[in-house]
């Protein structure tokens, strides 16, 4: 059994968005039906229905600084590109990161390895214990309200709304912002 592709989640998202069955969506990129379902069933959002197949945050609880990348999919080689490039520059003063059990934290060993962190897990079902992270998410859909698509952005709309949320002045920090 061969996971799906990058391509293959962008084709899905495309036809969904164009209101095309399951089933079409299925013969077009070569999967079974079952397949496509489970997908969605895995990457749809709960309240609007949206099927997300990419973004990665990663936020700092003690400044409240923020790191955005958009991602091609939810497979794990992408997300460790992309923190290893983001955080490679803060590889010293970074100790710990917590990341959720999504599939995408499968290589989470090289990621440790490469910023020379220690790598935790959240419990399943409790976003308390990634309070800093859930609460930059909300910031976040300030800019990207909760039923659009990241299909409309660029990496260049990402790193301003980064540049944005960087430079907001933070009551933990009282009042100054991350800088």
């Amino acid at each position: 059994m061969s996971h799906l592709t990058e391509r293959q989640r962008y084709t899905i998202s495309a036809m969904l968005s164009q209101n095309f069955s399951q089933t079409t969506i299925a013969a077009t990129i070569g999967k079974d039906k079952s397949v496509v379902s489970r997908e969605l069933r895995r990457n749809c959002d709960m309240r609007s229905g949206e099927y997300r197949y990419g973004r990665g945050i990663v936020s700092d609880r003690a400044t409240g600084l923020c790191w955005l990348a958009l991602l091609g999919g939810k497979e794990s080689e992408p997300l460790k590109d992309a923190l290893i490039k983001k955080l490679s520059p803060l590889k010293g003063d970074i100790k710990t990161a917590t990341a959720d059990n999504g599939k995408e934290f499968a290589a989470h060993r090289e990621i440790a390895a490469a910023l020379g962190i220690d790598v935790f897990f959240a419990h399943q079902y409790h976003p308390r214990e990634r309070g800093a992270n859930e609460n930059m998410n909300g910031l976040i859909r300030q800019y990207i309200p909760e039923r659009s698509s990241f299909e409309n952005l660029n990496d260049k709309d990402i790193l301003l709304i980064q540049n944005k949320l960087n430079n907001r002045p933070r009551k933990k920090i009282k009042f100054f912002d991350p800088y």
